[in-house]
């Protein structure tokens, strides 16, 4: 229990923290780097055993310093990735990605240690998961630097859009 409160208090932290980078140096740096504090948080408690308590405190103390930019974060990217007009839907979408993931995923941890009798493999899951979005978010900035440098062909921009009678689509905007 105090591992998980010390995470409680290090996620408030982190937020107050992830904006003030945010504010400070851009989205990337502080998106990207706090991601990593969550990779490494979710890999400490792959090797974190039970019987030794330094894992599972630096598991909970990079985890909670980590996870901010699932909520602040939001809003942060999708400021960098949508232009003005698109910004309050591409915020929407992501929420709704978020809270989906959420409800998706919040069983997967469960379901693996019925069927395997320890949790490693969903933190595993969790680092390569975090891993695929630090190199989709590096991937996105990156192109839209080059683009903003006028040595790219297009600025990706994300655009949701959603059809009543058809399914909803996000697409990349060339500009």
């Amino acid at each position: 229990s105090a591992a998980v409160s010390i995470f409680g208090v290090l996620l408030a932290l982190g937020k107050l923290a992830y904006g003030k980078f945010a504010d400070k140096l851009g989205g990337y740096r502080p998106s990207v780097g706090f991601l990593v504090f969550l990779a490494a948080g979710c890999f400490l408690s792959c090797i974190g055993n039970g019987s030794n308590v330094f894992p599972i405190f630096a598991a909970a103390t990079l985890m909670g310093f980590g996870f901010p930019l699932a909520t602040v974060g939001l809003s942060v990217l999708s400021g960098d990735f949508a232009d003005q007009k698109h910004f309050m839907s591409t915020l929407k979408w992501f929420q709704i990605a978020y809270a989906g993931g959420g409800m998706i995923f919040s069983s997967m941890p469960g379901i693996l240690f019925e069927a395997y009798g320890s949790y490693i493999l969903s933190y595993g899951i969790f680092v390569l998961m975090t891993m695929f979005i630090i190199g989709v978010i590096a991937l996105i900035y990156h192109q839209r630097r080059m683009a903003l440098e006028g040595s790219a062909s297009f600025v990706p921009q994300l655009h949701f859009n959603f059809h009543w009678k058809g399914a909803h689509t996000a697409h990349l905007k060339h500009i």
